[in-house]
């Protein structure tokens, strides 16, 4: 088989693997369990401008783009896991069909190629179909520098809005982090090839930016009417104190992720396994081929790729509050740009091509493993999934509590009727006329029972015991409120 179909066969053959595992494993806290929880109150209330947290909370983190997908997919499909990830599945291939639109036109002979290795990094094989804002800012920031592309190195001028366009959607994806990362790399590539005036001769900037306000603007204005306080939150707290502060504390819906400076570039080597192995094999080609190296460094195209490529890495290189999944805008630009390698020095080569075959088969296998063994255990899943669907047959009008704290995925799977108590508040659950179930961390079962005497275990996982609570008779649920033990109530966000 040609290496052309084989990258388009295999391309399609993990984005359809991606695809069947969509419903096959829960969804996990924190973030892909909170945004689906999001998305469904969104779709639950019809209130398509303020995200909620949960009711009567706004959620002042994220623009709403992700959450409309989800939550246009909740009405279309019914509440799921599978209608929760499609759109967000959707996302990666629209992605990769840019890649390989741009691999064509920048006169790669297997244009499937660089999508192939785009597919097949760990992050992206992990994100192609998470609930996570990082895909549509992911599709947002490619849309806008494959338009970038096309407009400068194949004069393709009515691609030209589509980067405004882009630039839009990046805002409703991420917010200005978008901009950032789109036009950062572009002016630095402009300024390195001292073809700057071509940027602006050759883009829209007028008609183009008014596009952009077009798209993004009316949300932001409504968003800020509608629950005063956003623009403080969302531009100044999540766009600046969270990178300069790894311990910031104003968080309100999480914890901040304290990190060394730097840490992205080890974050970078991991989201883009297993072809990052490669790069000391390329540095030392690189150092063998002196005259190769300078000929792909005075190459335009390279420098874009790779000015892609490396955009979020340095613009997260001295931020503490980071995650892996912010390498995600760059991968493209890297799978581009080594695509570009690879053909350069003439690795059209049959053994070359293999190795790529056998690389890009790696990380999918891999995956879809411990998605079928890890993350698909009830014992060791990151969510409460497993925990709710031991009770999925009670009445709808039972009442369902989590003492201490109540991770997202609770939520979600509960349909909202997972609640919040302390110590304290089961003073007056001893006292219930009516049936309830509570979940409470494996450490404090023995309490639960001196508590609860006629309570039932229905089953346990690593973060919480279920019991189902009978009314007690009133003066055993006298003597239960009156030994009661209260504890510290840990908060909702990340743990």
């Amino acid at each position: 088989m040609s290496v052309r179909r084989y990258a388009v066969l295999f391309t399609g053959v993990v984005l359809i693997a991606r695809l069947m595992t969509l419903d096959a494993f829960p969804l996990f806290d924190t973030s892909e369990a909170r945004y689906s929880e999001i998305a469904r109150l969104m779709a639950e209330s019809g209130d398509w401008i303020t995200p909620w947290f949960e009711p009567g909370v706004p959620f002042w983190g994220k623009p709403p783009l992700s959450f409309w997908l989800s939550a246009a997919s909740f009405r279309l499909l019914g509440v799921s896991e599978f209608a929760a990830r499609f759109p967000h599945w959707l996302l990666a291939c629209a992605t990769l069909w840019l890649v390989a639109h741009v691999s064509h036109k920048a006169g790669a002979l297997v244009p499937w190629r660089a999508p192939f290795i785009l597919a097949t990094s760990a992050l992206f094989f992990v994100a192609n179909g998470a609930v996570l804002t990082e895909m549509s800012l992911l599709l947002s920031v490619t849309l806008s520098l494959a338009a970038a592309f096309h407009v400068l190195f194949a004069d393709r001028r009515r691609w030209g809005m589509l980067f405004f366009v882009g630039l839009g959607l990046g805002a409703l994806a991420k917010g200005p982090v978008a901009w950032v990362l789109t036009l950062g790399p572009l002016f630095a590539w402009a300024l390195l090839t001292r073809r700057l005036g071509d940027l602006f001769r050759k883009l829209p900037w007028g008609k183009g930016l008014l596009l952009t306000l077009a798209i993004a603007l009316p949300w932001y204005l409504a968003a800020e009417a509608k629950t005063p306080g956003f623009f403080d939150y969302f531009l100044l707290g999540e766009h600046f104190r969270r990178f300069v502060d790894p311990g910031w504390a104003g968080d309100l819906y999480g914890t901040a992720h304290q990190r060394p400076r730097g840490t992205i570039w080890l974050l970078a080597l991991a989201a883009g396994l297993p072809w990052t192995l490669l790069l000391p094999v390329i540095a030392w080609k690189r150092w063998r081929q002196p005259d190769a190296a300078r000929a792909c460094a005075d190459d335009d195209r390279q420098l874009f790729f790779l000015a892609w490529g490396l955009a979020p890495l340095v613009f997260f290189t001295f931020a503490g509050n980071i995650l892996w999944t912010y390498v995600l805008p760059g991968l493209p630009g890297f799978a581009l740009w080594f695509d570009q390698w690879w053909r350069r020095r003439g690795a059209g080569v049959r053994a070359g091509d293999r190795l790529i075959a056998g690389l890009g088969a790696v990380t999918p296998l891999v995956l879809v493993i411990l998605i079928f063994t890890v993350a698909n255990d009830p014992e060791r899943a990151r969510s409460e999934k497993y925990l709710l669907q031991g009770i999925a047959g009670s009445s709808r009008d039972d009442a369902i509590y989590f003492l201490d704290r109540r991770p997202f995925s609770a939520r979600f799977y509960s349909r909202g009727r997972a609640r919040l108590v302390s110590g304290k508040d089961l003073q007056t659950l001893a006292t219930s006329p009516e049936p309830f179930f509570v979940a409470v961390p494996p450490q404090r079962d023995a309490e639960i029972l001196r508590v609860f005497p006629q309570a039932v275990h229905l089953g346990r996982n690593a973060r919480f015991s279920m019991y189902r609570v009978e009314p007690a008779a009133p003066d055993r649920a006298f003597a239960a409120s009156s030994r009661l033990t209260t504890h510290p109530v840990a908060g909702d966000g990340d743990f």
